[in-house]
């Protein structure tokens, strides 16, 4: 086939598949039934319920609440336990003055100030 006749068939062809188009797009709406039209029924049915949007919002609120409640539970635990390790720590303090007696009460630097204060006072 020579350029010229190939350009021929090609748009025999084009104008042959256009129409073809055209045809079956007219056949389609032809055999769709016509959409009804929207009515407020159509509106409610997809959004949710009253009951159902008032439960979600009432379990959120109790979640949040929990979480709240949680997070002042662990800020007062955590008072707690630092009160605990003070209590602790002073507690093994006097176990250990009482099992080491007069020793460990006297420091060089504890009878200095206590010098200074004896002299302050009687002198």
């Amino acid at each position: 086939m020579a350029v010229r006749e190939q350009r021929y068939q090609r748009r025999q062809w084009n104008n042959y598949k256009r129409k073809e188009r055209e045809r079956r797009f007219a056949q389609t709406l032809a055999l769709t039934p016509p959409s009804s039209p929207l009515s407020v029924n159509d509106d409610l049915q997809h959004q949710p319920s009253r009951q159902l949007s008032s439960s979600r919002k009432k379990i959120k609120r109790e979640k949040a609440k929990c979480y709240k409640e949680n997070e002042k539970l662990r800020v007062k635990l955590k008072v707690v336990q630092q009160r605990v390790e003070t209590y602790k720590k002073r507690w093994i303090r006097e176990k250990g003055q009482k099992e080491k007696g007069n020793k460990g009460k006297d420091t060089p630097r504890k009878k200095k100030k206590n010098q200074e204060s004896f002299e302050m006072w009687f002198n």
